[in-house]
């Protein structure tokens, strides 16, 4: 029983090494470093207007830009107004609005590459870009970049 438990947390810790350099969606913060970030919006289906507010790491407000009321990606490519941003965190809401009344703000998932695994007792944490990290629990897709 032992070596068969060892197995399989040897083949659990090789697929995990296996999603070092796939995107990894997750609500969690994307790193920007002038290149695009694909968003997974989610507004409330009922919404006539939806719109994504964007913070940096302190909490500040950086941007806010309408997207469709529909869960297909979006990419972000920094503020709508072509301002420059420091390379960074940032963080995802969007509000969705019946008229001029928001219904509800919620975080965005983010597509972020992993650029670690690390084990922490039995749970695995993957490092993304910027070094955010996340539990490997709040993935909720992966995907291949070079697809």
């Amino acid at each position: 029983m032992q070596g068969l438990a060892t197995q399989l947390g040897t083949n659990c810790s090789a697929q995990m090494a296996n999603l070092v350099g796939k995107e990894a969606r997750a609500n969690a913060a994307g790193y920007y470093d002038g290149d695009a970030i694909t968003l997974a919006p989610n507004p409330v289906s009922i919404a006539a207007t939806a719109e994504i507010v964007v913070r940096d790491n302190a909490g500040d407000e950086v941007d806010r830009f309408a997207v469709p009321v529909s869960a297909e990606p979006v990419a972000w490519n920094g503020p709508s107004d072509g301002t420059s941003l420091p390379h960074g965190l940032y963080s995802f809401k969007i509000v969705s609005y019946a008229d001029e009344e928001a219904l509800s703000q919620d975080p965005v998932d983010v597509y972020s590459t992993v650029t670690e695994v690390r084990s922490e007792g039995t749970e695995s944490i993957l490092i993304l870009e910027g070094e955010a990290a996340i539990s490997a629990s709040q993935v909720s897709a992966l995907r291949d970049p070079s697809i």
